[in-house]
């Protein structure tokens, strides 16, 4: 269906995020169906096409490229908003690890056999091991974003 596919390809000319090319999977799904009914009601298939078009976008295809760009941003928004989160939930993290590391420190300074009780050692990995997972999960939300 080269009418769908040439509109799809002026809605999203300089865009070829994988975000951008999800919406343009689903609106060409959308299209193609459309296309298919009116093709059933006795249209030809480029005059079913232009039909589906005008009805998905009204026939203003800059009107529609505006509102699917405003989507698609607001799905970046969101991302970087839960980037933010779990940059600050990380950072919260390292200061409680920070609090317990020095806690493990003066114990062991302060303690007859300079030990650490095994649950603040426990305690400690647990706290470094979700910083890690954090910092993984960040970067890798970074780079879904990138792309």
């Amino acid at each position: 269906m080269k009418i769908i596919e040439g509109y799809l390809d002026r809605l999203y000319k300089n865009d070829d995020s994988k975000d951008a090319k999800e919406i343009k999977e689903e609106i060409k799904e959308h299209l193609i169906t459309s296309a298919k009914e009116y093709i059933n009601q006795g249209y030809s298939e480029n005059e079913a096409q232009n039909k589906a078009i005008e009805q998905f976008d009204g026939g203003n295809d800059e009107e529609a490229s505006v509102e699917l760009r405003s989507i698609y941003t607001k799905k970046i928004d969101v991302k970087k908003e839960r980037l933010k989160k779990l940059a600050s939930l990380r950072l919260k993290i390292l200061n409680a690890f920070g609090w317990f590391f020095g806690a493990a420190c003066l114990v062991a300074y302060n303690s007859f056999y300079n030990k650490v009780p095994t649950w603040l050692m426990a305690v400690l990995t647990i706290l470094i091991s979700i910083v890690i997972i954090l910092s993984i999960i960040i970067v890798t939300l970074k780079r879904t974003m990138e792309d």
